[in-house]
């Protein structure tokens, strides 16, 4: 009894201890971005609010070619307020912590990695690499997407629609980054899909035939996911929902190579 009480102690001593390291690696980050905060907010946070952002020139050129309207010329269309006297510190801290979490992050899942790697077999171990450099690769290329493409749409969307013609956009600061956070963020945990359908295959948890078999609710639940992160219009959801939907097919595939793996192993052990 307890050397159990010790093993476990020693765990919680350990995830301190790599815990520690992670806030250390974020907050050297934070710390940096916090130091240039302005043109790091000027130069790329609020980058996609300018008509020369490239996402913008790229969709409205490819859009033209089936004669769709991509109204970019909103430079003068639209002001951005802070209305409270700190806003702007508060949002320095909330900014820098957030690029601190996604530049740092392949830092951060080696370091949860190297948590679970006891725990692990050696062939396990093996893959545990691999494994690091593919959750990175996909949350970062997510939170590119939602930077690149989900958030300009978003902005775009948002500061073009209008009600009345009497009307002039005043858009406070919070609002346009809270957009850019949570495209940037969200699309990076939505794209780590495959690492998790990985993961569960392995566990025993999922198979690729129970992914098949609800494939279709599959399809529903990505296209609400792509309505919930992008304006309400049927081009912007569809621009989300595409690299949706190939994730999930992915996602199935691995599943394939994962369980043919497990069961292959299952068989010369017995």
């Amino acid at each position: 009894m307890e050397e159990k009480e010790m093993s476990f102690l020693g765990h919680i001593g350990e995830l301190r201890k790599h815990l520690i390291r992670i806030i250390i690696a974020i907050t050297i980050v934070s710390s940096v971005i916090a130091y240039y905060i302005k043109p790091f907010m000027d130069q790329f946070v609020l980058a996609p609010t300018r008509d020369n952002f490239i996402t913008h020139k790229l969709l409205k050129k490819f859009l033209s070619w089936f004669s769709i309207p991509y109204e970019i010329d909103f430079d003068s269309k639209f002001e951005i307020l802070t209305k409270k006297l700190f806003e702007e510190f508060n949002l320095t801290i909330n900014v820098s912590i957030m690029a601190g979490i996604v530049l740092a992050s392949p830092y951060i899942i080696f370091e949860i990695w190297k948590f679970i790697a006891p725990a692990l077999k050696p062939n396990e171990r093996k893959n545990a690499t691999g494994y690091v450099f593919g959750t990175s690769i996909f949350f970062l290329l997510g939170c590119a997407f939602g930077y690149m493409i989900i958030a300009p749409m978003t902005i775009q969307f948002g500061i073009n629609y209008k009600a009345t013609s009497y009307s002039k956009k005043m858009i406070e600061i919070t609002d346009i980054i809270m957009i850019i956070i949570k495209s940037t963020f969200g699309m990076g945990i939505i794209f780590l899909l495959p690492v998790f359908t990985y993961a569960l295959t392995a566990s025993g948890i999922i198979t690729p035939e129970f992914l098949k078999t609800y494939r279709k609710h599959a399809i529903v639940i990505i296209l609400s996911i792509a309505a919930f992160i992008t304006p309400p219009d049927v081009i912007s959801m569809f621009v989300a929902a595409i690299p949706l939907y190939f994730l999930f097919e992915f996602s199935v595939y691995i599943s394939k190579i994962v369980y043919l793996r497990t069961e292959k192993k299952l068989v010369l052990k017995s």
